[in-house]
């Protein structure tokens, strides 16, 4: 039997209805809290055109997230492409399961790379590409990690492609502060480093210390921020980092199966 909760969804808007769709399926409610709004790159897809008129050059092509994959080839269609243009020669590699599976479903390409458990840290140590590869590397300009720094030594060449760029939504708190006054147990699903961060400024110091929750971590990285942005609250990290797998941590929390 399900206790009572509601599943706070900080994700963008642009995948409300994905999410909702799978907490509707397992009985959970919800409160949409978008922490994160998607913007253009502060190059006006300048790097990302560059790469995709020359990805005949390229060995390898990399998105770090799904966003990243849907602007990639938005933009290739934009500049008078077709997908089947992109070079035989060019393998995909993907972070997660999610992301591969819009690469491979929907777009109908070959996903060449998968790691184990769907996070940067895995990809790190599973990677192993020709030390003569030329890489494309598609992701968020803001993102502030040490990826590039590890795989750059270990390919020929690592160009970054700026796919997109966030910023924190504004937002009317006046139905959240409602359910914060109600005292019901929230779990505040997290997936990204960002949406922490942006959740913790927009709630700011007076409404965390009023929460009664638990936060949902799609992975390492985002765990890390969560304890140490937001301290005081438990963190259920999923297995692997994807929806699927954090509605499973969900479900197991306190024997809910």
């Amino acid at each position: 039997m399900l206790l009572k909760m509601t599943i706070v969804i900080t994700r963008p808007l642009e995948y409300l209805n994905e999410t909702k769709s799978l907490l509707e399926a397992k009985g959970l409610d919800y409160f949409n809290l978008p922490c994160l709004e998607f913007t253009e790159p502060s190059d006006d897809y300048h790097s990302l055109d560059k790469v995709i008129r020359a990805n005949h050059e390229y060995d390898w092509l990399i998105f770090l997230s799904k966003r990243a994959a849907q602007v990639f080839f938005d933009r290739l269609l934009e500049l008078g492409g077709h997908l089947f243009n992109l070079s035989p020669r060019l393998k995909i590699a993907c972070v997660g399961e999610q992301v591969a599976s819009f690469v491979r479903d929907e777009l109908g390409f070959p996903v060449d790379f998968v790691p184990s458990k769907f996070n940067s840290k895995q990809f790190l140590q599973e990677f192993e590409p020709d030390p003569m590869s030329r890489v494309i590397l598609v992701r968020n300009e803001l993102v502030r990690d040490d990826f590039e720094e590890q795989l750059s030594p270990r390919v020929l060449s690592l160009e970054l492609a700026k796919a997109y760029s966030t910023k924190i939504p504004e937002l009317d708190l006046t139905e959240f502060d409602k359910l914060l006054a109600s005292g019901e147990e929230l779990i505040l699903s997290f997936a990204s480093s960002d949406t922490v961060k942006n959740f913790s400024i927009l709630l700011g110091a007076e409404r965390i210390t009023k929460l009664n929750a638990q936060a949902l971590s799609i992975g390492p990285r985002t765990s890390e921020t969560i304890r140490e942005l937001l301290p005081s609250i438990k963190v259920i990290e999923a297995e692997y980092a994807s929806l699927e797998s954090m509605l499973d941590a969900i479900m197991a929390v306190d024997g809910k199966t």
